[in-house]
């Protein structure tokens, strides 16, 4: 038992708190949003920018009327 628990927790990504303090300063992120998104590349912050910016532009594309 003890040592399946281990190894599920070895599998999660680690994701430092730095990295996650960093991306909310931004103020484009929410917390969980981040863990997801830090979890999704394993902490490759370019890729999680290139994501941000991405929605971000998707957003404002979808705020304007047609």
């Amino acid at each position: 038992m003890h040592e399946t628990w281990w190894r599920r927790q070895e599998a999660q990504p680690l994701i430092p708190e730095r990295e996650l303090r960093f991306m909310m300063k931004l103020g484009r992120v929410e917390r969980d949003e981040a863990v997801r998104l830090l979890g999704r590349y394993r902490g490759d912050r370019e890729a999680v920018y290139a994501e941000l910016r991405r929605r971000d532009l998707i957003r404002t594309r979808n705020a304007r009327p047609h």
